[in-house]
């Protein structure tokens, strides 16, 4: 397993990755987002972080895509 630390450190870099490659947001959070349905409480809580991470670091036009797709997301989507 890995410490909370290096979760975050990912997170980071995967908000990251968002910042420097946005025309790829879609294809990041369907990556992203099917660790939400882990059995893992910690793999839960860094998915939740880099969807965080994700979201500070794109442009106001994006961070609706991805409040779009986590609102998909809650109710059964994919």
């Amino acid at each position: 397993g890995s410490s909370q630390s290096t979760r975050f450190t990912a997170a980071h870099q995967i908000g990251e990755i968002a910042k420097s490659h946005p025309q790829d947001l879609p294809s990041l959070l369907k990556k992203v987002s099917q660790y939400l349905r882990s059995k893992n409480w910690d793999t839960k809580v860094a998915t939740a972080h880099a969807i965080g991470a994700i979201a500070e670091n794109v442009n106001s036009f994006n961070v609706n895509k991805v409040l779009d797709f986590g609102a998909l997301l809650a109710f059964g989507g994919q």
